[in-house]
């Protein structure tokens, strides 16, 4: 986004949290970069985030918040209010339900989460991110879904936007398609894949567990990495798979494009999601795909016609 306001002679500063800290701009990035490290505790994230922003005071218009309440919404907040500045926000999902799945503490799909009441741990978090999302001035949302949640949370109707995710569609030639299978030793087999955050509301431990019930020329590709990469790696083995998983952990976009032109179908698994961009690119890379019937995934997908919408409650 960014980039794309970069190419457009609009100016943007970007202050952001990565595990260096601050070491000034991205050298491939074409505009300024402030880092904050994350081993910092929380409450001083916010605190050096609130400070960089007010610190830009002269060349801010709008405030755009893009992430979680901590680290981006209430430094923004923050800001809005010292600044008077206009916030816009954009809500992909709901923090507090990746969180607390992410943490194990609950195991709840997205859709039951907006219904029930949790533990107060569960329940603070929840309520510092509608506090920020509802005192914003726009809020962004990719899919009808997200916006039936967030007018439930209370945030009104006339400040909500609706842009819908989009991917570049600058996909790799058809043509190469057999010799990055020949390169992954993919002949004569049928290559499955999923492209996610390895964290437990994706299901990906679901995949896994699908393998020996099917044909042993079937493969897995799991493209991503995160905290539950050992975990399955542990399930694939004790399941006697291990040689039919690809784990190929974080790769850059035109490698992960070149997986997906590499497969024959796209699974999602997940527990809830919003318009992931994952099943936008497998479309656009021409793949069939099977994904759970949750949040904005139903937008982007007529059962039937353009893939195979399963259930929750249908899923082993």
């Amino acid at each position: 986004m960014v980039r794309k306001m970069t190419n457009d002679h609009l100016h943007a500063d970007v202050v952001t949290t990565d595990k260096t800290g601050d070491r000034g701009k991205y050298i491939d990035f074409p505009f300024p970069v402030q880092k904050i490290s994350r081993r910092n505790h929380p409450l001083i994230r916010i605190l050096l985030a609130f400070i960089k922003i007010v610190k830009l005071h002269k060349e801010i218009d709008i405030i755009f918040s893009l992430g979680g309440p901590w680290d981006s919404g209430i430094p923004a907040f923050f800001a809005k209010i010292v600044l008077n500045k206009p916030m816009v926000t954009k809500v992909n999902g709901d923090i507090a339900w990746e969180r607390a799945r992410i943490k194990h503490l609950i195991e709840d799909g997205l859709e039951e989460f907006q219904r029930r009441r949790y533990s107060v741990r569960i329940e603070f978090f929840r309520w510092i991110q509608n506090f920020v999302v509802k005192r914003a001035d726009a809020v962004v949302v990719p899919c009808k879904f997200t916006k039936r949640m967030l007018m439930n949370w209370g945030v009104k109707d006339k400040v909500i936007r609706l842009i819908h995710n989009g991917v570049n569609n600058e996909v790799l030639p058809i043509n190469l398609k057999d010799t990055l299978r020949s390169k992954l030793n993919l002949k004569n087999k049928l290559l499955v894949i999923t492209v996610a955050r390895l964290i437990p509301l994706k299901g990906i431990d679901k995949l896994i567990r699908l393998l020996p019930e099917l044909r042993q020329n079937i493969s897995l590709a799991i493209i991503g990495d995160g905290p539950e990469r050992k975990n399955l790696e542990l399930i694939s083995d004790a399941l006697g798979v291990k040689d039919r998983v690809i784990f190929t952990g974080n790769i850059n976009r035109q490698e992960a494009l070149g997986y997906l032109r590499a497969s024959d179908l796209f699974v999602l698994y997940s527990d809830g999601e919003s318009m992931p961009f994952s099943v936008l690119e497998a479309m656009v890379c021409g793949l069939s795909v099977v994904a759970s019937k949750v949040g904005g995934i139903s937008e982007l997908i007529e059962d039937g016609k353009d893939g195979i919408l399963i259930k929750l409650k249908d899923m082993p």
